[in-house]
Parts: structure tokens; C-alpha cells; sequence
């Protein structure tokens, strides 16, 4: 299969219970007391889930040297959610080995340091696309070794409440690709 999707649902209590909590709506948006009173749905999908890293110093390869990551994140609830974090750049992904070593990104995004906000209605969803290269590390041409990786979308941490209250970082479960060995 060349689409692979892998799904993360936080869930914070029942629909009632969301119902009935308090609700403290500030510049950070909202939160219920206590905790993070939203339903969030974060995902991630990566195609193709095979890929043929190149020593080209191409630095936008097309397939099957590169794979497309898209995260997205789905406000599945009833109600409209303000959600603000540290940065822009609060959707992202990496890469682990199948040891759980981190490998460090082929690409990192500037991200401005100022805070990041989206409002998101009952079934919207905001999506974010990164090419992957299978590269050892930012500007490096060089291919990772052929192998198994592991991809997972992120979630940046976030802010609500009146004091801006740091709800934790969220991650999908991983989508396994299999980097082949390079081509030249």
C-alpha cells in the first residue's frame, strides 16, 4: 500500500462531561479547570511509504526519492476551538529509527518566535505537507542507511486559561517506511 495513515485521538472526558465543565475563554483560548477539555484528532500520513534516497544534490527530489508527510489536525467535536502554542510551527513530524534513536530532520522550518493561533470549527481540520528525503540531517546529501523508520506526526505543546496554562505535546502513532538503499 503506498498510503499508510496513522491516528491519534486525546479525549478528555465523555461528551457530557465536556459539556458540563467550566469553560475559562481568554486571549490563550480555552480550557476547562483542571485540564484540557478538548477533543483533538491528529494524524499522519506518509506516500510513498518506500523510498529510494539519492546522493543528488538535488535539494527537491522527486519519487521515489522523496515522500510526502501530511499531518493534520480535526477538531471532531460540537463545538468551535481556539487553540494558540509557542509558535507558528506548531505541526510537524519526525523520524526514529526502529531502535527509538531520533534521527535528526532532513529539513527544519524557520519558525518566527511569536505565538501561533488557529481556531478550528466542529469538523475542521488544518493540514500540514513536508517532503522527507530519507537525508542525514539539514543540508547533509547524504542517504540514510537502507532500513526501517519510524514517522510520527506532532503536535506542538499549547496554552489556555487565564494563565496560559502548558497543555503537553501530542503525538500519532507511527507510520513505518523502508528506506531502500541510495540510488546515485
Amino acid at each position: 500500500m503506498w498510503l499508510t495513515l496513522a491516528t491519534l485521538f486525546l479525549v478528555s472526558g465523555n461528551d457530557s462531561a465536556q459539556a458540563a465543565a467550566p469553560i475559562a475563554a481568554t486571549s490563550y483560548g480555552e480550557c476547562a479547570a483542571g485540564g484540557d477539555s478538548r477533543t483533538l484528532r491528529l494524524d499522519v500520513t506518509v506516500d510513498p511509504t518506500t523510498i529510494v534516497p539519492t546522493r543528488s544534490q538535488n535539494r527537491d527530489p522527486a519519487a521515489p526519492h522523496t515522500s510526502k508527510v501530511r499531518v493534520t489536525l480535526t477538531n471532531p467535536g460540537s463545538r468551535p476551538l481556539r487553540l494558540t502554542f509557542p509558535s507558528p510551527c506548531f505541526l510537524g513530524y519526525r523520524v526514529e529509527a526502529m531502535d527509538g534513536r531520533e534521527v535528526p530532520p532532513a529539513d527544519a522550518p524557520v519558525c518566527a518566535a511569536v505565538l501561533g493561533e488557529l481556531a478550528l470549527a466542529p469538523g475542521a481540520s488544518k493540514t500540514k505537507e513536508f517532503r522527507w528525503t530519507a537525508r542525514e540531517g539539514v543540508d547533509s546529501y547524504k542517504p540514510l542507511p537502507a532500513g526501517q523508520y519510524r514517522i510520527l506526526g506532532t503536535l506542538a505543546k499549547r496554552f489556555c486559561g487565564r494563565e496560559g496554562q502548558e497543555e503537553p505535546p501530542l503525538e500519532t502513532a507511527p507510520v513505518v517506511v523502508e528506506v531502500r538503499p541510495a540510488a546515485n
